[in-house]
């Protein structure tokens, strides 16, 4: 079985060769199928659809949560971040612009805004629920269709989950938009609302960063099993 450092090593080269391969780091492929539903759905929000609103909010609001929750860590302040971007999303669907964004990337930079405003109302002496583990390994299953999830969520296991936890959220935010969500680091840029070459920056020391806690992780476990 490979350890834990051994697959996200994997894992992160398979993603430097796509990335090789595409010599301006950006989605060169034609726009998916998933991606012109979505604008489908977002272009009968602007025009106030409630149906599409709620379609829209199944397919992404897990998602939005997890992206949340490397940050939050409180489900109170998750759940109201997640409506907070959805409240965003009825009233400025009609500002969405194709040509600059995907759908994804949008929903994304306005859930970043919607969790940093619900982290200060926090800070301010708002009480907040921490989120159960239980609650954490629901978020993760909804996306087992996910390769990249599952390897980040199950595959890796309990070691990386506590890699992640060690990580700044904005390095914990790169990986989660990169191998979860499969945004180019353009996009995360727009996501993240900061140049292209500080998200690279990130990703390599978060790559680093990771691969020590993960070393010393499995060091420890070595240990304690053979005591």
């Amino acid at each position: 079985m490979k350890t834990a450092t051994a697959a996200l090593r994997g894992t992160f080269d398979d993603h430097d060769s796509l990335v090789q391969n595409d010599p301006v780091g950006k989605e060169s492929a034609p726009r998916s199928r998933p991606e012109d539903d979505d604008r489908r759905l977002l272009t009968r929000v602007a025009a106030k659809d409630t149906q599409a609103l709620t379609l829209l909010y199944q397919r992404y609001a897990p998602r939005i949560g997890r992206f949340l929750g490397k940050v939050l860590k409180h489900y109170d302040l998750i759940e109201e971040a997640v409506n907070d971007t959805m409240l965003v999303v009825w009233r400025k669907a009609s500002e969405f612009d194709p040509d600059r964004a995907l759908v994804s990337t949008w929903l994304f930079g306005i859930a970043r805004h919607a969790g940093l405003q619900a982290l200060a109302r926090s800070a301010n002496g708002a009480c907040s629920t921490p989120a159960t583990g239980e609650e954490r390994d629901h978020a993760e299953l909804e996306h087992t269709d996910n390769p990249a999830a599952t390897i980040l969520g199950w595959e890796l296991g309990r070691e990386l989950t506590a890699a992640l936890e060690q990580l700044s959220p904005e390095h914990r935010a790169v990986i989660e938009l990169t191998f979860v969500e499969g945004l180019s680091y353009s996009h995360i840029a727009s996501v993240m609302d900061c140049p292209e070459s500080t998200v690279k920056t990130r990703m390599f020391y978060a790559r680093r960063r990771l691969a020590q806690i993960l070393s010393h992780l499995e060091l420890e476990s070595a240990r304690a099993y053979a005591s």
